[in-house]
This record gives C-alpha cells, sequence and structure tokens, in this order.
C-alpha cells in the first residue's frame, strides 16, 4: 500500500532545514574569521605574506585566488560565484527533503550538504566582497619535481576543505545507500 506524503508547510520546511543551515553558518564564520586574520597579518600590507607552522609540512602563505582550484577558470570568478549560487539554491531547495531520510543517514547527509554549503558561501563571500578569494594553508610536502617542474598541491582555506569533506560524505552516504545485491548462498 503506498502512504502519500504532504507537501510540507514552509515552518516545516525551515524546521528541516535548521541543523543544515547551522552548520553552514558555523562554516561561514569560521572561514571569514581565519581569512580576516590571515588578511591582517599576512595579506598585502603586511612585511612577510607566509609563516611556518610545521617546517617542510604545513604553512600559511597569503595568496589571492581569482579563478578555481588548480588554476582552473583564471579570472572566472563570475563564473564561479554563479555556479556557488546554484549549489546553495540546490542544496536550499532540497533540505527538506532530508528530513524524510531520518535517522543516522539522514543526518549525514545533512552534515555533507551543510559542509558544501557553508564552503560555497564563504567563498562566494570573498569573491562579492573582495574580488577573489583568501587562500592561506599551504602544504609544502605535497609537491613532485618533474624534470624541471615543480608541481605544488594548491593553497586552500577553511571554506574549501568545508567543500572537499563535505563532498566525501556525500560520496560515502551515496554509495552505502545504494540498492545492494541479494547474498549469493
Amino acid at each position: 500500500m503506498a502512504t502519500e506524503t504532504l507537501p510540507l508547510t514552509p515552518t516545516a520546511r525551515l524546521r528541516a532545514a535548521l541543523p543544515l543551515l547551522a552548520l553552514a553558518a558555523a562554516v561561514v564564520a569560521l572561514d571569514q574569521a581565519s581569512k580576516a586574520w590571515i588578511v591582517a597579518t599576512l595579506g598585502r600590507g603586511q612585511a612577510h605574506h607566509a609563516r611556518d607552522l610545521v617546517a617542510g609540512w604545513l604553512a600559511l602563505l597569503y595568496t589571492e585566488n581569482t579563478g578555481a582550484a588548480f588554476g582552473l577558470l583564471h579570472d572566472g570568478g563570475w563564473v564561479l560565484g554563479l555556479i556557488a549560487l546554484a549549489v546553495a539554491g540546490g542544496i536550499l531547495v532540497a533540505a527538506p527533503r532530508l528530513q524524510a531520510a531520518g535517522g543516522r543517514l539522514g543526518r549525514a547527509l545533512q552534515v555533507s550538504l551543510g559542509l558544501v554549503l557553508g564552503g560555497a558561501l564563504g567563498n562566494l563571500l570573498d569573491r562579492l566582497t573582495r574580488g577573489f578569494v583568501v587562500d592561506f594553508i599551504r602544504v609544502p610536502v605535497a609537491e613532485i619535481t618533474l624534470g624541471t617542474t615543480v608541481y605544488r598541491f594548491p593553497n586552500f582555506n577553511v571554506a574549501d576543505s568545508a567543500i572537499t569533506v563535505g563532498i566525501g560524505l556525500l560520496a560515502l552516504y551515496m554509495l552505502s545507500s545504494g540498492e545492494r545485491a541479494p547474498a549469493h548462498a
């Protein structure tokens, strides 16, 4: 017997989205606070733009990113801004459906989408207010030299980290929630 689902009221939609929105707001706040500190400490007007945290392993290096990760869409900020808006809108529209999932996987999905939403909004705020994204986390150990060319893992920020972790959790959620083939005896 099929059960009919009733449309969610605006209050129910907001209640369903609240955990996701709270996590996204926390990510945006942490991202923007860390970027403000980096700009004040290592930004354009400062004498030094880098600081080693763990020599050879982890450093802070102020950079202004007008493109996407790995040098994609260099100076394509408006395109990336539109993509961020589309992602944020899609997540906000899908959020009420998360309540129907319920249980542990439902919460895992909310966490993953909250991280992605917060990261997208954090970087979008940078693009709107600065015209570029402030990146500052550098992992010097993540580089390889091929011939005379050195390839480095790009600098990143808190928003990038949240997006990466959120997408990873989303992938795990999708893999674990898929239909399983029956076991053979």
